[in-house]
């Protein structure tokens, strides 16, 4: 009886799992983050060996549990998690496959910076760099774009008569299991009110405000995790 029980809400969780995904409101990146929570199979196997007499299926509770982990919280190695026994460090992840440069200009006039970022699977850190900040300095934003299946896409335009830089960066694909990756690392001009505009299915953000003057910042995503630094330097920010 409970054999059953336990094995039908199994399948329930993974039939609700898979239509969140076609119907777009959860990445199929989800089922990558399950292979990272295989040690509560090892637990679950040995729940059902201890517990043999009550035939509790303890591999069937480990894969319910990991699938709701793996909706949850689709990055196992954040600093969230009390314990990283298991699971790397964030700050040791592989680089991807593929990698270039990004180079925003920064033209004469330009007080103000809008960025888009839009990507099924997106890791992100963005902070300030002085260097951007001295008098001949010729770029608005500098970076490193990495990703494992589809290059990313940079338009950059110029906005409100020149007083504004528009920049977007995309994956070309935006959703489907065979998306892939984006880790994008990005140095901001410290002196220009930047507006952050980051659309995802699964996001991993991390945002030091305390090097550069972000006015407002916006997230849309199916699940995220973000970390944002708060300075003292008297500027308003929106989130």
């Amino acid at each position: 009886m409970v054999n059953r029980l336990v094995n039908g809400i199994l399948i329930i969780i993974i039939g609700i799992v898979l239509l969140m995904n076609t119907t777009g409101n959860l990445p199929w990146s989800v089922w990558e983050a399950l292979v990272e929570y295989w040690p509560l199979i090892i637990i679950g196997l040995g729940i059902q060996v201890v517990f043999s007499r009550w035939r509790i299926p303890g591999v069937a509770l480990a894969l319910i549990l990991a699938l709701l982990l793996s909706a949850l919280y689709p990055f196992p190695g954040s600093p969230d998690w009390p314990t990283r026994m298991f699971f790397r460090e964030r700050g040791t992840s592989k680089p991807l496959q593929y990698s270039k440069q990004l180079e925003v200009p920064l033209d004469s006039g330009v007080s103000r910076l809008e960025v888009r970022m839009v990507a099924p699977s997106l890791d992100v850190q963005a902070r300030g760099d002085q260097a951007l900040s001295v008098q001949d300095s010729e770029h608005a934003i500098l970076g490193e774009l990495e990703w494992d299946r589809y290059e990313p896409l940079v338009e950059t335009v110029p906005r409100y008569e020149g007083s504004a830089v528009g920049t977007t960066i995309e994956s070309p694909v935006k959703e489907g299991r065979d998306a892939g990756k984006q880790r994008w690392d990005l140095l901001f001009h410290p002196s220009l009110s930047t507006g952050i505009d980051v659309t995802a299915g699964a996001a991993d953000l991390r945002f030091d405000l305390t090097s550069f003057f972000a006015k407002n910042l916006v997230v849309s995503a199916g699940v995220a995790n973000v970390e944002i630094d708060f300075g003292l330097s008297g500027q308003h920010s929106t989130v």
